[in-house]
């Protein structure tokens, strides 16, 4: 629940279109375990797609449907690494 209620916090960092100070924060959590790294993990790269760095934003998405296949949000993740390189 903790965890839950921190990234919540650091979706607020997109909105205000914070990107760069977003980017570390879901990094953070992408680093740990648990059910919220995918989320952090297409929160990471969505922000570091709109703060112009589509590789990393690519890697991310990459990384994100190797570790986690299973995850609702590979189909969104494979179109949006695409995007990212095209963008």
């Amino acid at each position: 629940l903790l965890t839950d209620a921190r990234i919540r916090v650091r979706d607020v960092y997109i909105q205000l279109k914070k990107y760069d100070a977003a980017i570390p924060e879901f990094a953070a959590v992408a680093a740990g375990k648990g059910d919220d790294v995918p989320y952090a993990l297409v929160r990471q790269a969505f922000a570091s797609v709109q703060a112009n760095k589509p590789q990393a934003a690519a890697a991310l998405y990459e990384r994100l449907l190797q570790e986690f296949p299973n995850s609702p949000f590979t189909s969104a993740a494979t179109l949006a690494s695409a995007q990212s390189v095209y963008r």
